[in-house]
């Protein structure tokens, strides 16, 4: 993970970092390096996706998430300076406080690695309407230690090798009545 950011749209000019949250007018920010798959590994090698956050507190608790449109920085970034979102990605409608939370998220990294939409993160965000609390760990969590992770599962590719020799007969099994 790179960057983990909060800010909320009432404090335009302050940012979080040792938790992020999903609240109401609040908005959760996060950075995946790709970097570690082998290069122009396609979307269609990919076969699940999935984001994993640790919810330390949570009441009434849900969110979206949507892709970043453009890119931030987690040291600049406010709710003033905060970039566009696209649409929502996926919906999350019931998070349990003190438990991991698992998110499929596998067209959306497809679709980065495909380049048919750029990498820029992704935005946790309150659904409409909604007056959510969930409080995230990250990378700087003082009291824990579970920084949001993205797990890639790619599918095994290449080619199947010849059959091999057959193995030693086995030894003679008991015979029944």
């Amino acid at each position: 993970m790179l960057s983990p950011a909060k800010v909320r749209s009432s404090r335009d000019s302050t940012r979080w970092a040792t938790r992020v949250s999903s609240a109401a007018a609040s908005t959760a920010w996060l950075q995946f390096d790709l970097g570690t798959l082998p290069a122009d590994t396609p979307g269609s090698q990919i076969e699940k996706a999935t984001l994993v956050l640790w919810a330390g507190s949570a009441n009434n608790a849900q969110f979206d998430v949507r892709p970043v449109l453009s890119a931030w920085s987690e040291a600049t970034l406010t709710a003033a300076l905060a970039p566009a979102t696209g649409s929502i990605e996926t919906s999350v409608s019931s998070v349990t406080e003190n438990s991991f939370v698992t998110v499929d998220v596998t067209a959306l990294v497809r679709r980065w690695l495909d380049g048919s939409q750029a990498n820029f993160g992704l935005a946790l965000t309150p659904p409409a309407g909604t007056t959510p609390f969930i409080s995230f760990d990250t990378k700087e969590s003082t009291t824990g230690s579970h920084a949001p992770a993205l797990l890639i599962q790619r599918a095994v590719t290449g080619l199947v090798g010849p059959m091999g020799p057959a193995g030693p007969q086995g030894l003679t099994g008991f015979q029944g009545p």
